[in-house]
């Protein structure tokens, strides 16, 4: 993980250099799978928002085909519930996940347009996270974990499928991005939920997270 962490840092003042462009953006965060977090308590269903930026570089283009790269960090996170049919009055969770991102991308313009689709496996190490878990006894809330997970995988690998649209401004190419993020591995690995006793305390099953991304990639001409 390491060496995977190395190579990425010696990428980005390369990129930077080249100035070829970056992206901002903001995602919606959805939960698969149910996990056991420190407090004892089993969450699903959580829903969130989030941020990413990266800094994308076009390598190779020819024929409307681009081929590049993208590092980049990845901020997700989602509140979800021991019992999601009845939020008010149940335990609630707010998880945060930070990643440092590495993409190669495949981008294609269509001919004699300006729209484009892209595809592009990425690769996430996990920089920290952090939980919030809250007791909901009505109508007082309390605060009583505040800590993060140290069980966790450190890498996150997904599939990203993007559709987009260029806008041609002076020195400046402007484009709009909607992407869906599907992940290839679970961020905890499976464990049984034993309901009546601590074991598998840790326990998860089918934990991931799968992510909608609205962002503007700007390229410098």
């Amino acid at each position: 993980m390491k060496r995977f962490l190395a190579i990425l840092l010696l990428w980005i003042p390369v990129l930077t250099a080249h100035g070829q462009g970056i992206e901002l953006g903001g995602s919606y965060n959805i939960q698969n799978g149910s996990f056991r977090a420190p407090c004892g308590c089993t969450f699903l269903d959580g829903k969130g928002a989030g941020l990413l930026v990266g800094i994308p570089w076009n390598i190779i283009s020819f024929m409307g085909l681009t081929v590049g790269l993208e590092p980049g960090f990845d901020f997700q996170q989602f509140h979800a519930y021991e019992n999601p049919s009845d939020p008010p009055s149940d335990d609630e969770l707010l998880m945060q996940l930070r990643y440092l991102t590495l993409q190669p991308y495949v981008r294609l313009q269509f001919p004699h347009s300006h729209f484009f689709v892209q595809a592009a496996p990425q690769a996430g190490y996990l920089l920290s996270n952090t939980f919030e878990h809250t007791s909901h006894p009505v109508p007082d809330p309390i605060v009583d974990v505040d800590s993060s997970m140290g069980d966790l995988e450190s890498m996150r690998f997904s599939a990203r499928l993007s559709a987009g649209y260029f806008f041609d401004l002076p020195g400046l190419e402007i484009a709009p991005m909607l992407t869906v993020d599907l992940p290839l591995n679970n961020i905890r690995p499976n464990a049984t939920l034993d309901p009546f006793t601590d074991i598998g305390l840790h326990g998860s099953n089918g934990w991931r997270i799968t992510t909608i991304n609205a962002s503007i990639e700007a390229f410098f001409k």
